[in-house]
Parts: C-alpha cells; sequence; structure tokens
C-alpha cells in the first residue's frame, strides 16, 4: 500500500494550501492524479490566455473566483452569458479583452455576478458611459477600473494610427 492512500483529502488540502512557488505548485501537480485533483479544486484563480480554452480550464477548476481574461481577444456578450452562468466571480479582469462586448454584456456581469468585488474593464474602446452604467448597479464592488479612452484608445475626433 502506498503512503498517498493513507493522506485525507483534507491534509492534501492543507500541504497544497501551503505551496506559494509557481513552479514547486506546477511540480506538485506532476505527482500523482490526487495531487492535480487536489490542485484543480483549491484553485481560486485562473488567468486565460486564449478564449476557447475558457470553458474547459473552469470544468476543470469549478471553485475558481477570479478570472482575469485580458489575455483574450474576443469576449463578447454570447460568451459572457455562458461563462457567468457560475455567479460566484468576486474578480473579473476583461482589460483588452471587451472589444465585442456591449452595453448587454456589462448589464448580465451586473445581474449575474452578485458577489463581484472588482471588474477591470480597462483599455477599452467601445466602452462609454451607457455601457459602464451597469457596472455602477453591483453592491459589493470595491474596486473598478474604467476604460482609459485617452491612454489607450483613440477619441472620437483623433484619427487612428495605423
Amino acid at each position: 500500500m502506498s503512503i498517498l492512500a493513507v493522506l485525507t483529502e483534507d491534509l492534501l488540502v492543507r500541504v497544497n494550501s501551503r505551496i506559494e512557488d509557481g513552479a514547486e505548485r506546477r511540480s506538485w501537480r506532476l505527482v500523482c492524479k490526487e495531487f492535480l485533483r487536489v490542485d484543480s479544486l483549491t484553485r481560486k484563480s485562473l488567468w486565460v490566455s486564449r478564449s476557447e480554452f475558457i470553458f474547459s480550464l473552469l470544468r476543470r477548476f469549478p471553485n475558481v473566483d477570479a478570472l482575469d481574461l485580458s489575455a483574450c481577444s474576443r469576449v463578447d456578450d454570447g460568451m459572457l452569458t455562458l461563462l457567468l452562468a457560475r455567479g460566484n466571480l468576486r474578480s473579473l479582469n476583461l482589460s483588452r479583452a471587451t472589444n465585442e462586448m456591449s452595453f448587454k454584456g456589462l448589464a448580465l456581469i451586473a445581474s449575474a455576478c452578485s458577489q463581484l468585488e472588482k471588474l477591470d474593464v480597462s483599455y477599452n474602446c467601445r466602452l462609454g458611459d451607457r455601457e459602464a452604467a451597469p457596472i455602477s448597479g453591483i453592491e459589493g464592488l470595491c474596486q473598478s477600473n474604467p476604460s482609459h479612452g485617452r491612454n489607450g484608445c483613440p477619441q472620437k475626433d483623433e484619427p487612428r494610427r495605423e
């Protein structure tokens, strides 16, 4: 009988929670399937680099409450509808990721994520006052980064630089 068979899930979760370094955490996951499963259950934050992987990653990591989609170039209202069905997000980073999201998308965020504390929609050329209005209705929101129009997007009277 293996020593790993004696270790309870609670003990493995406690050991996993003490691993700080990213390289050590990756090594932990590679030891065995049980360590990978414990890591999947305890992961709280996730950075997604490509939008086509979002749903498979969220199935693999069911307890994620901080989601960073800033590297995803195509996050639209339809994807947000499916994504926000989870409803347990506390932090959502859509910076530079929301080029195809509209007023409806932000309204979905406001209605579906009642626990949301942090929302970043900065550097988005399409978000204006009308689109950002639903964000003000999120009661628990502590930190919100609105669009930085002058820092990343041309203004209406400014020509786009190619």
